[in-house]
């Protein structure tokens, strides 16, 4: 949520006059929203920044414009999932008669100094423990898929976990909502070299944040918080029994995720084409025709394997509903997965998926159930 407070306007005297914007360099180059912005709003961009990082208050910055400072306050809290310790940002204008002369910028701090240096430590501990077991040396890909997953079963989704919109809830908390996770995503794919920015928006008329990745050159969309059926399935949000991985927002394109996210036109965001990154694609689990034999296949190894739980992707939905009658509604997912006395699965028609799980969320035996 972009938080801002107009602190009153002033008159200028002498002393304002003759002070200056602040002069700084920049350390954010290689950021998603920084690169979209004219020269004059990255300016803007790295006082903003320089000023967070210092703490410092009442920063003289170089617009006029508080329209042009909201725009680029978005931009900085898209790049810096890091900022952990600061809750808005506060700015007072100085004006001569209806002329606006000067803007200072004032963050508003949670935390002490102090406070803000032990709680990093504890961040930076947890982030270690976290990406243990990353594939440092291995694709884009593989690193997204890892972080995605690894969120996901050790984050809990809670609609009121305490700072939720900060990366404490998600490291240290281990219960956050969806800036948090998007938050959380940004900061361990950039310790793991990949490019990554925020994006906020309105998701089924909700406020909602979610990530844009950069997989092996090309751009993907990424929702770690609807891939928690904690969030989009679970009957009880509390309990982590009920709790799986949904991957349809691994890898998304533009035109899957534009069907029910509506992203903020205040940065511009690239045209998500590419395939070759999303889940379903890499995992070999996209089916353009219906082949019962190749995907009872595809699902006895994974069952085999000992496998939570499997998601297919279909091409059409012909194939989507000759699936469900022969594997679903005849029962021939048995002929595969030996064993498997309770059918629960989760259907997604509009985006062509099923998934399917191959071990029990509960104690139940028996029967078939639509999640």
């Amino acid at each position: 949520m972009l938080l801002f407070c107009a602190c009153g306007q002033n008159s200028l005297t002498g002393l304002f006059e003759s002070e200056g914007p602040l002069a700084v360099e920049s350390t954010s180059a290689e950021e998603y929203a920084y690169q979209t912005l004219t020269e004059e709003e990255r300016l803007i961009y790295d006082q903003i920044v320089y000023t967070i990082e210092n703490r410092e208050s009442d920063i003289r910055i170089a617009t006029h414009d508080t329209n042009v400072l909201k725009k680029v306050y978005q931009a900085v809290r898209y790049d810096h999932a890091e900022f952990f310790w600061v809750t808005s940002l506060s700015y007072e204008m100085y004006k001569r008669g209806d002329e606006v002369t000067a803007i200072d910028i004032r963050p508003e701090y949670s935390m002490s100094e102090e406070k803000q240096e032990k709680t990093q430590k504890k961040i930076n501990k947890a982030v270690k423990a976290m990406l243990k077991d990353a594939p440092r040396k291995g694709t884009d890909y593989e690193k997204v898929r890892y972080v995605y997953e690894t969120l996901i079963r050790e984050v809990d989704y809670d609609k009121d976990a305490k700072n939720s919109q900060n990366i404490i809830s998600t490291f240290l908390n281990k219960k956050t909502v969806c800036q948090g996770y998007a938050y959380g995503m940004q900061y361990l794919l950039d310790k793991l070299k990949v490019p990554c920015t925020t994006v906020e928006g309105i998701a089924n008329n909700m406020n909602h944040a979610w990530n844009l990745v950069l997989m092996d050159g090309g751009y993907y969309y990424v929702d770690t918080t609807w891939g928690n059926s904690q969030f989009v399935y679970a009957k009880d949000q509390n309990s982590n029994e009920s709790k799986f991985i949904n991957y349809n927002y691994l890898g998304a394109t533009s035109e899957e995720i534009d069907r029910t996210h509506q992203a903020s036109d205040v940065i511009p965001l690239p045209k998500c084409t590419q395939i070759r990154d999303n889940y379903f694609i890499r995992e070999n689990l996209f089916f353009e025709e219906f082949d019962p034999d190749k995907i009872g296949q595809t699902l006895a190894a994974r069952y085999e394997d000992g496998a939570e739980s499997i998601q297919l992707k279909f091409a059409s939905q012909d194939i989507y509903e000759q699936v469900m009658q022969y594997f679903v509604e005849d029962y021939h997912i048995t002929d595969y997965c030996p064993g498997l006395n309770k059918l629960q699965y989760v259907e997604n028609m509009e985006d062509g998926t099923l998934l399917i799980l191959l071990k029990s969320i509960n104690s139940e035996s028996g029967g078939r159930d639509e999640l």
